[in-house]
Formats: structure tokens, sequence, C-alpha cells
């Protein structure tokens, strides 16, 4: 049945693409990846080289108990966890399916897809629980969803999947289709979720526009420069006029500041597990939105914060900038004052 399906998605593919006459591209796309993951007869120098990667790539990572009982991965060098909260779906569920009003979206009477970028799949809590929402839904009247995940390194999804057993969300067929493949589709409703492997920001300019944006990579403390005014202004540029909000589990106040500075809008987001405060960046048109959406915005009392801090500049603003990286959250139009009869 799964062999079927897929020859039925490729000939639809190949259909799609002939039609509109981008079938040579199409075709040496889809040469290179399914030769790659053909397991038959596959080409002997890049079987060996990809497994001397996935096994140095799963060296870096170890599967770990909480106290609460539940499996999470961690990085061997830098000690950082994946969701070792209390419930690591719980928190996926609550902190971007729920807090993103992601079963609201999927009901808009619209044929136009709903984006949603996963940036840091990791062990795919996120966008699993966004794929069990949109199932959930399915009633023949859901909007489409593309699910679009940004990872660098497989290796904890791999090490996860070979500990299935303590991983319940990872017990269906969806990541390791994707990990083969770079795309799965769900039989159950409207949704197609596509793996982009390598650096984020090399990649996120070519990514579909997103509505909405799960921003899950590891802290600052080893992925620097996802955390940098540079990588959210691009996101932001990404995202133009755009009405669309980003969720992430940071609350720092350099991470706040770099989101402002970048252009966006920034709310407090709920608390989840030991977290007192998570973060939503919303892009203008979002922003007009926010009080519809229950958003609150940080006001004067976090910029009284923020001049007080001794962390008041994302890693990548020198001490040369950093009077122009004020003047920016200083004069942001989200701490303006609305004109009396507006």
């Amino acid at each position: 049945r799964h062999n079927l399906r897929f020859y039925h998605d490729l000939m639809a593919a190949m259909r799609r693409h002939i039609l509109g006459g981008t079938f040579a591209a199409f075709y040496r796309e889809q040469r290179e990846l399914l030769v790659r993951g053909d397991e038959n007869n596959p080409p002997v120098v890049e079987r060996m080289g990809r497994r001397r990667r996935d096994a140095s790539a799963m060296e870096r990572f170890e599967v770990r108990t909480s106290p609460h009982g539940y499996a999470y991965v961690t990085d061997r060098t830098s000690g950082e966890k994946m969701h070792a909260g209390l419930n690591p779906d719980g928190e996926a569920e609550a902190l971007y399916v729920g807090q993103s009003r992601l079963a609201e979206r999927q009901a808009e009477a619209t044929a136009k897809p709903l984006v949603v970028w996963d940036v840091g799949l990791g062990a795919a809590h996120n966008a699993m629980a966004a794929i069990r929402s949109v199932e959930a839904a399915a009633d023949g009247t859901v909007r489409p969803v593309h699910l679009v995940s940004f990872e660098n390194d497989l290796g904890s999804l791999r090490l996860a999947l070979r500990n299935a057993g303590q991983f319940p969300h990872l017990q269906t067929a969806a990541p390791n289709h994707l990990i083969r493949f770079g795309e799965w589709k769900s039989e159950r409703a409207p949704l197609r979720w596509s793996l982009v492997e390598g650096d984020f920001l090399g990649a996120l300019a070519e990514a579909p526009l997103p509505d909405v944006i799960f921003y899950d990579p590891f802290s600052s403390k080893t992925d620097r420069e996802l955390w940098t005014l540079d990588c959210f202004s691009r996101i932001h540029t990404v995202c133009g006029e755009h009405d669309a909000e980003l969720f992430t589990y940071a609350a720092g106040t350099a991470v706040r500041a770099a989101l402002l500075a970048a252009g966006f809008h920034v709310a407090k987001g709920e608390g989840t597990g030991t977290k007192g405060e998570t973060t939503i960046a919303l892009t203008t048109p979002a922003a007009a939105r926010h009080q519809a959406r229950g958003r609150n915005l940080l006001g004067p009392e976090w910029l009284d914060r923020w001049r007080r801090s001794d962390a008041r500049f994302p890693p990548d603003v020198s001490e040369a900038m950093q009077a122009g990286f004020a003047e920016r959250i200083l004069g942001h139009a989200q701490f303006q004052p609305v004109a009396s009869g507006s």
C-alpha cells in the first residue's frame, strides 16, 4: 500500500510539472533524491558517506529519561535538552499548536494553504503535534496545510526513531518517510510535510511564505547564529507585509530586543512547564489583529527593564552598533503613545 501510494504521488507530481513546464528541474531533483533513497541498489560511495555522517551525527546526541518518566534527547556537547519538561508532547501542543490557534486557522474558508515553518525539527515533537491537530480536524472542509521543517542535523531524530518505544509521538510512519524521501503526505487530511535539511539561514528565502513559525532551535549557547539580529531581520524580510506570527520558548531580554529591532512587534507568550513566559513575534499586519487574537504586547514596563538590563543586545550587535540598535528599540511603534481620537 505504501509503495502504491508513493508511485501514485510521484506520477501526479510529474504530471503537474509537465503541465507547468518545470519538469526538467523536477527530474534532476528527484533523480538525485530517489537514487539516494534506493536501498536495493545504492551507489556505494553515497551509502558509505551517508553512513559515516549519520553515525557521527547520532554520536552527538543521547536519549535520557526525566524524573517524570518522559524520554528526551540531549546534546552531549552542550548539555542542552529537547523538550525535557513535565510532558514534551503537552509542551509542544500548548506552546506552539495551542498558542498559534492552529485549529482555528485550519477552519478558515480558503483554498490557500496554511504554511507552518517548524524551525528546529529536533525529535519532531512540534511537528507531530501539528500533524495530530490537523488530522484531528479532518472533515473534508479543512484548509490545506503545508508543514515545512528545517533541521541542520537529523541525528537527534534518527536516534529518537531508533528508540521509538520511548517516544510515543514517533510511533507512526510519517517521520521515517520524511527522512527517507524528504516529504510525507497525510491520507487523513490535506496535509503535506516537507523537510529542508541544512543551513536555515541559507534556505529560508526559498521556502514558502509562512503564516505561522514554530521557532525551536537550541539556545544561543549552541545555535548562536539563530538568535541574532541578522537572523531575525532575514525572517522579517521574508515575511514582509504578510500576516505572520512567530512562537518561541525563549523569553530573554536580548532575544526580544533582537525581534523588535528586526521589525517585529513582540508579545508575551504563555508559560509552559518550567517557563514562566514564552514569546510571540508579530509582523505589522498580525500586530493589527493582536487584540482579536489575545496577544499581550510588551509595554513600557518591559522597556524600562530593557534599559536597566545587562543583556540588552543580541550576540551580533557590536559596541559600535549599540547606539543605533537602541534607537530602533526606543523608536519602535509598539512603544509609541496612541494619538487621541485615533
